[in-house]
């Protein structure tokens, strides 16, 4: 859930012009890569946990 609740964190820090400048100076390679390792993580969890519905 920590992780779902960061990539939330994203669409609202990406969508409020104000808060742009901010997002954009931690958007390193390396904050990055994290973050989509982590997405695709919880992917495959979602993909699993669907899967057998």
């Amino acid at each position: 859930m920590e992780k779902l609740a960061r990539f939330m964190e994203f669409y609202q820090e990406g969508r409020y012009p104000e808060e742009q400048k901010n997002f954009y100076r931690r958007c390193t390679k390396s904050f990055t890569e994290l973050g989509l390792k982590d997405i695709e993580e919880v992917l495959r969890w979602c993909r699993r946990k669907f899967a057998t519905r």
